[in-house]
């Protein structure tokens, strides 16, 4: 309560007591819209209040205040003239929040409301088909390009390996566009979307590592390039584009190695001064103007995670994640965070999805449905994490496809 004093005087000597004006801090008001302890809170929630009314009439505006933290001290926003709040950024997912409200007058007299407490829900995982178009698969590639999936080669559950193409507008429908590409049947390799291009580079085609590289406009007609400096043969290696270079990242027998190119013909190796130990079966993503590096087999299952901001020099973020080691991984980059889907250790597959937003801090989520698997794929449309393929724990190949959000 705020007190403002005033006085007045005559020319003679009786005086007139000072006036006192009282400010009251504004009525007491309830939280609404999320409950107390309240569970499967959706990640970008919309926080609502009861209006708390000033005695005085003064105009009332809210800070929110949400935490980890029993007594919540971060400021979200402050200034508020309304009754409710929407955020942008998404919460954590399985964790616990508590939040408050604060209505203070236009005198600086404030009244909190109760603090209320609620768990962020999980991951929606959703099962969109069974079994689609193309045939059951695992190892194979799958790429956006021109707002289209497109689903390339791999191991088919006959042992055989493919170098069909297949691309779907909306996941569900697929349209074969060549049952037999030009580029060898194949499993174990790279793709990525460059210069407006498809590219594929490298494999295990059966009998050999590959170091090809080709490109394709339409998924029909492959063109390969004949490069002038090439890189070893090599497979279960990273690709991604950074810097706007497309990087190829270890692979083959081990050879912690680290390549770029800016056209897909002129290759050119990184000396390095600092680097991860030499590996395959691991994944790289780009995450917060970085390559990022993610476990893989380096003569034994790791669970370390790298980074690099220009290919040469790389930091360990951990060298023991909060995951077990792992290979035949997928990694993406959604929602500001990496994302780690399923994987198999020593024969045992998973199917659990882990994220981070710093990549040495790794927090697991659990889906409700989504089943165990390793050499599927996985990549981001539509707000969306799509899964398709890989083999299960009963080692059956798969041709279903998954959304994660």
């Amino acid at each position: 309560m705020l007190l403002f004093l005033s006085s007045c005087s005559s020319d003679d000597d009786n005086t007139q007591p000072e006036s006192i004006i009282q400010n009251s801090a504004p009525n007491s008001f309830s939280l609404a819209g999320i409950s107390d302890n309240e569970e499967n809170v959706d990640l970008t929630p919309l926080f609502l209040w009861t209006e708390a009314t000033d005695p005085d009439g003064d105009p009332v505006t809210y800070s929110l205040y949400l935490d980890t933290v029993q007594n919540p001290v971060n400021l979200v926003s402050s200034g508020i003239t309304g009754i409710l709040y929407g955020i942008v950024t998404p919460l954590d997912m399985e964790k616990t929040y508590y939040w408050k409200v604060e209505a203070e007058d236009d005198k600086s007299a404030k009244t909190e409301s109760d603090i209320f407490s609620f768990t962020t829900r999980n991951i929606n995982d959703y099962l969109l088909v069974q079994n689609t178009d193309f045939s059951p698969r695992a190892f194979h590639n799958i790429l956006v390009y021109n707002d289209k999936f497109w689903v390339i080669g791999g191991e088919g559950e006959d042992g055989s390996y493919k170098n069909d193409v297949w691309y779907s507008d909306d996941g569900l429908s697929w349209t074969l566009v060549t049952g037999n590409a030009a580029f060898p049947p194949r499993k174990y390799f790279t793709t990525t979307v460059f210069d407006d291009k498809m590219w594929i580079l490298g494999s295990y085609d059966g009998s050999n590592n590959l170091n090809d590289v080709w490109y394709s406009t339409d998924g029909v007609n492959w063109q390969q390039t004949n490069p002038t400096t090439i890189f070893q043969p090599r497979q279960q290696h990273a690709m991604v584009v950074f810097d706007d270079k497309m990087w190829v990242i270890d692979g083959g027998s081990r050879l912690n190695d680290v390549w770029y190119s800016e056209d897909g013909v002129n290759w050119q190796e990184l000396a390095q001064t600092n680097t991860f130990t030499a590996r395959f079966g691991h994944k790289a993503l780009v995450f917060n103007d970085k390559m990022w590096v993610v476990s893989g087999y380096d003569g034994s299952i790791s669970n370390d995670v790298w980074y690099s901001e220009d290919g040469s020099n790389w930091e360990l973020a951990t060298d023991n994640a909060a995951f077990t080691g792992r290979t035949l991984h997928t990694v993406v980059t959604y929602m500001d965070k990496m994302w780690l889907i399923g994987s198999q250790r020593f024969g045992t597959v998973y199917n659990d999805i882990w994220y981070s937003d710093n990549g040495e801090d790794w927090y697991q989520t659990t889906p409700d449905q989504f089943s165990k698997r390793e050499g599927h794929t996985a990549v981001v449309k539509d707000d969306n994490i799509w899964i398709i393929g890989g083999v299960d724990e009963l080692d059956a190949f798969l041709n279903d496809v998954w959304t994660l959000n």
